[in-house]
C-alpha cells in the first residue's frame, strides 16, 4: 500500500498528516483488508516515497530513527498511535523518486532488517521499485550494497524510453542483461513490472499483452507485475485471446501461467472497486462499483457520490470505484490558487485543511493539540 510520502529529516511520523495516503479509505476500513489480504496469504507491505512527498534523510541517525519508526507504527514494534491498530504489515517497498539523503537508505536498510531479526512470528519482507535503466539514479547504491537484504525488486519497464515497450521487446530484453539487472539480482527477485493500460504510462511503455508475454519468454522472468489494478480492470485489450479478460489476465496466459504471486507483494497498489450499492434516500440508482458500472460514462476522474456525502466516486477507463473520505469534505469548492497539501482551517485551530486531488478535506488534530502553519503540523496545544 502506498504511500509512505513523508518521512525522515526529522519528521514524527505519527502525526496525522505523515500517515500513509491511503487513496481516501478510512482507517478501519484499510484494517479490515489487511487481515482479509494477509489470511489469504497476500502480503501486505507498505511502499514508502513515490513522486510527490517531503521525504529523505538528513543522516544515518535520521535514516535509523525512520525505520525504528515504521517499525513501530506499521510491523512488528509498539505505539500508542498505530494507525491500524492489532494489524501488522509485512514489510516495506522503497520507492524512492527524490535523491535527497540517498547514500544514507543502506542505514535504513541495516536497522530495519535488524529489527525484522527480533520478531520470528512471521516474514517480514523488503523490496523496491527501481526505474528500468541500469543503475536507478536515486536507489542504485543501497541495491547494489545490499543487494541480499531484498526479497523482491519489481523493475519499473515504463516511462523510461530506453527500457521499455517501443513496438518491440528488445529495449525490456535488454534491460535484463548480465551486464544490467540479472547481474545484481537472480531472476528469482526480479519482477518486470509494466503499465495495464495507455493511460497508466503517459510517457510510453505500454505494450499489447503478446508483446509483453514475448518479453517475458525472452527474459525467462518467473513473474511479472503491473501498474496498475485499477487501470488493469478497465482495459480487455479486445481481439486479443482471451478476449473480454482483463490485461494481466491474458499476459499471464499468453505467458503460460506467470504473473503477479499470490505470495509475493505486487507492483504500486490502487484503489479495488468496491462491491454493491449505497442505500440511495432518493431512490435513485446508486454507483455499485466495477468495469460494469455504468455511471462512470461521460464523466470526469472524480465525481460527487450521488447517494451519500462520506464517500466519492472514481472513473478510471470508464470504471467505477467508491471511495471513503479521510476526512469532512468542505460544503464549498476547493481553495483556488493553492498549491500545497496542508492549510490551517479559518474557523478552527483544532483542525486543518487537507488538498488533495483538488478536493479540500477538513482534518482533526489529535486530542490536546492544534495546527501550527508554521511547522506544518498539529502541535501540543
Amino acid at each position: 500500500m502506498g504511500f509512505l510520502a513523508n518521512y525522515g529529516m526529522g519528521q514524527d511520523l505519527s502525526q496525522t498528516q505523515n500517515l500513509v495516503n491511503l487513496a481516501f479509505h478510512g482507517l478501519s476500513e484499510t484494517q479490515a483488508g489487511i487481515g482479509q489480504c494477509q489470511a489469504a496469504g497476500k502480503p501486505v507491505v507498505l511502499s514508502i516515497g513515490g513522486g510527490a512527498g517531503n521525504y529523505g534523510f538528513t543522516s544515518a541517525a535520521d535514516a535509523q530513527n525512520t525505520a525504528q519508526q515504521i517499525w513501530d507504527l506499521y510491523l512488528g514494534g509498539s505505539s500508542p498511535k498505530r494507525p491500524f491498530g492489532t494489524a501488522k504489515l509485512d514489510g516495506v517497498d522503497l520507492d524512492v523518486e527524490n535523491s535527497v539523503g540517498k547514500q544514507y537508505y543502506g542505514d535504513f536498510v541495516d536497522k530495519l532488517k535488524a529489527l525484522y531479526a527480533t520478531n520470528a512470528s512471521k516474514k517480514y519482507y523488503l523490496t523496491a521499485v527501481p526505474q528500468c535503466p541500469f543503475p536507478d539514479a536515486n536507489l542504485g547504491d543501497v541495491l547494489s550494497s545490499r543487494n541480499s537484504a531484498f526479497d523482491y525488486v519489481l523493475i519499473q519497464n515504463y516511462n523510461n524510453p530506453p527500457c521499455d515497450w517501443n513496438g518491440s521487446p528488445a529495449n525490456i530484453v535488454d534491460s535484463y542483461s548480465s551486464s544490467k539487472w540479472t547481474g545484481l539480482f537472480p531472476l528469482s527477485k526480479l519482477v518486470p513490472t509494466f503499465p495495464s493500460s495507455s493511460t497508466a504510462a503517459p510517457a510510453g511503455g505500454y505494450g499489447p499483452p503478446p508483446g509483453i508475454a514475448q518479453a517475458l519468454a525472452q527474459i525467462a522472468a518467473q513473474n511479472f507485475g503491473l501498474y496498475s489494478v485499477a487501470y488493469d480492470q478497465g482495459n480487455t485489450a479486445s481481439g486479443q485471446p482471451g478476449n473480454g479478460a482483463f490485461w494481466s489476465e491474458q499476459v499471464r496466459s499468453l505467458a503460460g501461467g506467470g504473473g503477479p504471486s499470490p505470495t509475493s507483494p505486487s507492483a504500486t497498489p490502487s484503489p479495488s472497486p468496491a462491491l454493491g450499492a449505497s442505500p440511495s434516500p432518493s431512490g435513485a440508482a446508486c454507483p455499485k462499483g466495477g468495469s460494469g458500472d455504468s455511471f462512470c460514462a461521460g464523466k470526469p476522474q472524480y465525481n460527487a457520490h450521488p447517494c451519500t456525502t462520506a464517500q466519492f466516486v472514481q472513473c478510471v477507463n470508464g470504471a467505477a470505484y467508491i471511495q471513503e473520505l479521510l476526512g469532512t469534505p468542505s460544503a464549498g469548492p476547493g481553495p483556488v490558487g493553492k498549491t500545497g497539501q496542508f492549510y490551517a482551517d479559518p474557523c478552527s485551530n483544532a483542525k486543518f485543511v487537507q488538498c488533495a486531488k483538488g478536493i479540500t478535506y477538513v482534518q482533526s488534530c489529535g486530542a490536546g493539540t492544534v495546527w501550527d502553519q508554521s511547522k506544518n503540523t498539529c502541535v501540543a496545544g
